[in-house]
């Protein structure tokens, strides 16, 4: 969600992300904080009993002061949600993370699997740790590349074929950042 808030942040206009309640209830106290520096507004709305909305009003990022200060106290997605948006941005993208030791941060493998496709696909990221950097005007120089799965699916089907009987997970890497 933080991911397709984000992305719909850089373009200009209003877009009205509409979901189950129980979506609204997951942390997003750090995607407001990521909004209110880059100068767009956006608030939850209820809409019925079961369903609210985002509604997020944009100019396009403006970055307010010098660095864009993500929390990762509770989870790696905003910093991934982040530089996964940062695409052709018309200026240099300083990223803080309020972390000394990022490594430590919840789910930091998943974050460094979006900086490693990043990476990949062409960006330039500078820096490590509680600073990074993402130049400006970046473009991606791959248009197909293969994206590793996310492997805490697999143990799903491996306790499926515990109580089941059996099951068989092909392609399963071996190497993994996981």
């Amino acid at each position: 969600f933080s991911l397709l808030a984000l992305r719909c942040s850089r373009e200009k206009g209003q877009h009205i992300l509409v979901g189950e309640n129980r979506l609204f209830e997951r942390p997003l106290t750090e995607l407001m904080q990521i909004f209110n520096q880059l100068s767009v507004k956006a608030e939850i709305r209820k809409l019925t009993d079961n369903k609210s909305a985002l509604v997020i009003a944009s100019e396009g990022w403006q970055l307010q002061g010098n660095a864009l200060n993500v929390s990762v106290k509770r989870s790696s997605q905003f910093a991934s949600a982040v530089l996964l948006s940062a695409w052709d941005l018309p200026f240099k993208l300083f990223i803080r993370f309020d972390m000394n030791q990022v490594d430590q941060m919840p789910s930091f493998s998943y974050y460094e699997m979006t900086k490693s496709l990043l990476v990949n696909m062409g960006m330039v990221i500078k820096g490590s740790g509680q600073e990074i950097e993402v130049p400006a005007h970046q473009n991606m120089n791959k248009k197909v590349y293969l994206v590793e799965p996310d492997m805490s699916t697999a143990l799903s089907i491996a306790a499926l074929g515990v109580v089941g009987g059996n099951a068989t997970i092909l392609n399963f890497p071996v190497d993994s950042l996981q």
